[in-house]
Order: structure tokens, then C-alpha cells, then sequence
């Protein structure tokens, strides 16, 4: 999940790609729902209080258990990104949005689809 989520914009494209060698004249890409983080309960609640807020130790037990398992060229710059925003809460849904328009603006550029 978290090689994915580092790699979205390879997903996207490779999505656009696919699209276009299928003869598709259109694609619609959605955006990450909003998430109701403040309704989660016991550790769900925990693990998101620690996480939204950065704590140090939060951060740095999930960067060393994704660095553990990561490939070598997955930067660290991409693990810490993850940690801080790879969360399913409205923190990470806005994140991966802000990253979905990107794609998509540059996207536009070379595309023929609509």
C-alpha cells in the first residue's frame, strides 16, 4: 500500500495510458472522499491524534518500518512524505487531491482525452 501510494502519479499515468491505447476519447479521475477521521474511536482514534499531530516517535516508527520494507530506490524524502500525509484521515484524502490536480493539470498538456 505504501509503495502505491509513494508511486500514485506512476498509477495515474499508467491509467492515462491505458486509456489512450484503448481508444478512450474521455477519462474521469475522482477525488478521495472526505473522511469523517473525527468519529474514529479507541486506537483508530489514538494512531490519528498521534498523526495529525506529527508526533516525532509516531513519524519515526512508521518511517522505519516502511524504510524496512521499501525498495532502495524509494527515497527517504517519499517515506517521511508518506508518514506525514499517507493517513486516512482529511489530512492525507486533501493530500492525495493536491496531487490528483497536479497530475492532471501537466496531464493536459500532452493528453488528447477529455
Amino acid at each position: 500500500v505504501a509503495e502505491t501510494w509513494m508511486n500514485y502519479e506512476h498509477w495515474l499515468n499508467n491509467t492515462l495510458v491505458l486509456a489512450e491505447e484503448a481508444g478512450a476519447s474521455h477519462l474521469l479521475f475522482k477525488t478521495t472522499n472526505f473522511i469523517c477521521d473525527d468519529k474514529y474511536t479507541n486506537r483508530y482514534a489514538r494512531a490519528n491524534h498521534f498523526y495529525r499531530k506529527s508526533d516525532e516517535a509516531t513519524i519515526k516508527e512508521c518511517f522505519d518500518s516502511i524504510r524496512d520494507s521499501a525498495s532502495v530506490t524509494t527515497s527517504n524524502e517519499d517515506i517521511l512524505d508518506y508518514c506525514h500525509h499517507g493517513t486516512i484521515n482529511n489530512i492525507g484524502s486533501e493530500h492525495l487531491n493536491k496531487r490528483l490536480f497536479k497530475f492532471i493539470d501537466i496531464a493536459r498538456e500532452t493528453t488528447l482525452l477529455k
